[in-house]
């Protein structure tokens, strides 16, 4: 079809027969031409290819309305806000504008919100783009007429802005727009009282701490429209300004500690069977760790053995469990059966009587105080606090005697064996305080240059076997120092390390293991103490 002498006056147009969306052109001398499908005609006809736009329905038409007060807001105060009223479909609506082209649209009866424009996770504080950075106060509340109650209560005075997506979303909206709010010099969060609100206003507060305050509203208005639609604003700007600067949980004013200062000093769990010892410890209270360590065959796990019976003597009522990883649960109560009988019932040349043995049994074993960890093998350190944890919540146990703490992390590297006992001691400890028991852990100690401890070296902290943090988690470390190769004095001196409560370090006493009797008896305080290599410092 020539065009010689026609020219195109309009082009691009939509072709509905063929799907061509700018295929169409219109010429000088109405015509008109497809270039996708090459069909043509008259330029009145071109109307028809044109699709048209559906009618609009009445519900989806939106006319503006004046602006009014509603629930206690002015309309001076929307205004300054930005909030318009429409009606949609008949129903009333308000919109709070919040700039860049995104509005949240709300019904007025129902409730019902919606977003315009931008998603609500891109979008300032409602009310940030109305107010100035810096000043003395910003105040941010959940809700948008939450924000514009407090603001007109105060007269105006202070920004108030408000969270985009409410409480749940209360930090990520903070974050958001942390320059702005930050950049004020006191940080108000008034958030609803219900719970999740102040949930919320706690971790918004972490943001800003330091300039942060919460603002406690009375659960009856629920939040500080609430106050402003019965009348009370009186009410609402004393609760604003009783807002006290916000303190982290972990941080306790000296001034609040009376009560504690006053109460009595915590009575120990137990206390040792040696008079020096007692002294400089004050026993062993509620949610300690005592360490006892000494080199290969001193006696570490016999004198927890008559630790443990000390015990049963001289308290009543709570439990004790014993996890000695290196032995069975029969040689464990023999052992145990021994200490009572002060006989070596264990070794064959020793007679003992079934009266005796029954005897010491039951005095052991007398009101199910006695709780025996039973499997030899030992997969993790998780498993051991496992058992510790059952032991004390399930059984009742509130002392509890491990032997010994190197044998749980065996088998690792010596690099990773630090790592791990670092972390079960962190555990071991958190555990004690959480249920307000105590453990008595044994600890092997590292060979050193010099005299061992198998010959009475001295002992020292940095000598534990491990990392530091037995040393810094424990509360009680007590060495034990003989010559146990020298075929002389079967002494031993019982040396303070570690004394967290009291402070009390040294030298305690002297006690003398008696073979024939298979335990150790007192002998008395330091000046009877055996000869010990003094040759490093303390």
């Amino acid at each position: 079809m020539a065009r010689e002498k026609a020219t195109i006056v309009k082009s691009k147009r939509p072709h509905e027969s063929c799907g061509g969306t700018q295929s169409v052109a219109e010429y000088s001398d109405g015509g008109w031409y497809c270039f996708k499908c090459n069909e043509h005609g008259k330029v009145e006809m071109a109307e028809e290819m044109t699709p048209k736009a559906p009618p609009i329905e009445t519900s989806q038409v939106v006319a503006p309305l004046p602006l009014r007060a509603w629930r206690g807001v002015t309309e001076s105060t929307f205004k300054r806000y930005g909030v318009t009223f429409s009606s949609r479909g008949g129903v009333t609506q308000l919109s709070y504008n919040y700039g860049q082209g995104a509005s949240k649209v709300r019904t007025l009866a129902e409730k019902k919100f919606s977003f315009v424009g931008r998603a609500g996770k891109k979008l300032e504080l409602y009310g940030q783009r109305h107010f100035q950075p810096g000043g003395k106060y910003v105040t941010i509340t959940e809700g948008e007429l939450d924000a514009m109650s407090l603001y007109q209560a105060f007269g105006q005075d202070y920004a108030v802005v408000s969270l985009v997506d409410g409480a749940d979303a209360a930090v990520e909206d903070c974050q958001r727009n942390y320059q702005f709010l930050d950049s004020f010099e006191n940080v108000v969060i008034a958030f609803d009282s219900d719970k999740p609100g102040q949930e919320a206003a706690s971790k918004v507060a972490k943001l800003f701490v330091g300039k942060s305050r919460i603002v406690k509203l009375d659960e009856k208005y629920k939040d500080s429209n609430g106050y402003l639609e019965a009348g009370a604003t009186t009410a609402l700007t004393k609760a604003w300004w009783a807002a006290e600067p916000y303190r982290l949980e972990a941080v306790t004013n000296a001034d609040t500690l009376w009560e504690e200062a006053k109460a009595p000093a915590v009575p120990p769990l137990f206390v040792f069977g040696q008079i020096e010892l007692n002294d400089m410890t004050d026993g062993v209270r509620p949610g300690e760790v005592v360490v006892l360590t000494a080199g290969t065959g001193i006696g570490k796990s016999s004198y927890a053995r008559e630790l443990v019976d000390h015990i049963l003597l001289t308290t009543t009522g709570f439990k004790i469990g014993m996890l000695m990883l290196e032995e069975s649960p029969s040689t464990t109560i023999k052992r145990q059966i021994a200490v009572r009988l002060r006989k070596r019932i264990y070794k064959r040349d020793v007679v003992v009587t079934d009266e005796e043995l029954e005897k010491g049994f039951k005095e052991v074993t007398k009101d199910g105080r006695l709780e025996i960890y039973s499997q030899l093998k030992v997969t993790s350190p998780d498993e051991i606090i496992t058992t510790l944890t059952y032991m004390i919540k399930a059984l009742g146990c509130k002392v509890l005697v491990l032997d010994h703490i190197s044998i749980v992390v065996s088998g690792s590297d010596e690099d990773n064996e630090r790592k791990v006992i670092d972390k079960f001691m962190t555990q071991l400890r958190a555990l004690t305080e959480a249920t307000g028991s105590a453990v008595i852990a044994i600890i092997h100690l590292t060979r050193q240059q010099g005299s061992s401890h198998e010959e009475g070296g001295r002992i020292m902290l940095s000598h534990l076997r491990g990392s530091g943090g037995v040393a810094q988690l424990s509360d009680i470390i007590i060495a034990l120092e003989r010559d146990s190769q020298g075929g002389g004095s079967m002494d031993t001196l019982v040396r303070v390390l570690k004394n967290r409560w009291i402070g009390d370090l040294g030298p305690a006493c002297t006690i003398r293991y008696v073979p024939q009797y298979g335990v150790s008896v007192y002998v008395g305080g330091c000046d009877k103490a055996p000869p010990i290599d003094t040759a490093e410092p303390l």
